[in-house]
């Protein structure tokens, strides 16, 4: 019943309007629930309603009820009409209206913005979706998928945690997970310091990249990490996972023993060599993620406000 009276237009409100329509009322109302599988004391109500409203509108206006009955269904209106209903129904129901401030945007250079879409059940968006209402001609638009994990450790060190002592060994597990799984851009970034890994390819010669790197060169020290992996042996059980940890040094090595390499370049700052520090760090997050890679890792360490005990930290890891 809702796909056949709301005859294509995406209106609740105007599909009722055709159902209203086409009630026969009388003797003859049940049998036309029953065709439509409407429940038929749900559609007295209804009606009641609508009458009551007719009428009381009618006394408003010192009219007659006659006068503001329907002449001729949605599904039968000329286009013209149908945006003026919609209009009013906006202007009515205001408050139904999904808005968001143009100051919590952030754009980037070449004028784009990203918009965060969370659903509470399974289904995704598709490019079907945004094409009811964005033409890609007039609107371009781009679907990114991300999912998101979040995770709480607590560290073994008392004190305040520092990502700068944290990363040198964390790194090399960071880099073997993104070398197993083809991660070409890892972010970790905390309150005080930012580390950013790019994987050395020739996929990444990108114009967007290579801009990207001279100005991130102009206030970051950029170093090297190789990463070497001995072993390509499967075998069964919990050791065929692709999780091995791969050798990661600052050299690159002379023998050919290694079954597989990779490189990767590692910019980091801090708040101190860098004054504007949360914007830059946004900036470098937005800029890398316009940069179009096939993957991208981010971790957010977040501390607890240099209290004296075990911290604990909230990991975001979006996967692009």
């Amino acid at each position: 019943a809702k796909c056949k009276f709301d005859a294509g237009l995406y209106s609740e409100p105007l599909a009722l309007m055709n159902a209203l329509w086409e009630d026969l009322g009388g003797h003859k109302r049940n049998n036309w629930c029953f065709k439509n599988r409407i429940a038929i004391k749900r559609w007295q109500q209804v009606v009641s309603s609508r009458n009551s409203l007719r009428k009381r509108v009618a006394d408003f206006l010192g009219v007659k009820e006659e006068r503001l009955q329907v002449q001729v269904p949605p599904k039968d209106m000329r286009r013209e009409k149908i945006f003026l209903l919609r209009v009013l129904k906006v202007w009515v129901f205001s408050e139904s209206i999904i808005e968001r401030g143009p100051s919590s945007l952030q754009y980037a250079s070449d004028g784009t913005v990203s918009l965060s879409i969370k659903s509470k059940t399974s289904e995704k968006l598709t490019e079907e979706h945004l094409a009811d209402f964005l033409s890609p001609d007039s609107h371009f638009y781009k679907i990114v998928d991300i999912n998101e994990i979040e995770q709480t450790g607590v560290f073994d060190d008392e004190g305040c945690f520092t990502l700068s002592s944290f990363i040198e060994h964390f790194e090399k597990r960071l880099l073997s997970y993104a070398c197993e799984k083809g991660v070409q851009g890892v972010i970790c970034h905390s309150n005080d310091y930012f580390f950013m890994y790019l994987v050395n390819e020739k996929s990444m010669a990108d114009h967007r990249v290579r801009k990207f790197l001279e100005t991130v060169r102009e206030f970051a020290i950029e170093e090297q990490r190789f990463l070497f992996d001995y072993s390509e042996t499967k075998r069964r059980g919990f050791q065929e996972r692709a999780c091995g940890l791969w050798t990661v040094q600052q050299e690159p090595v002379a023998e050919k023993t290694f079954s597989r390499q990779k490189e990767f370049r590692r910019f980091r700052f801090s708040r101190d060599t860098v004054p504007d520090f949360a914007n830059v760090c946004a900036w470098a997050m937005l800029q890398l993620d316009c940069c179009s890679l096939r993957s991208m890792m981010v971790w957010n360490f977040i501390g607890q406000g240099g209290r004296k005990k075990k911290k604990k930290a909230s990991n975001s890891q979006p996967f692009v």
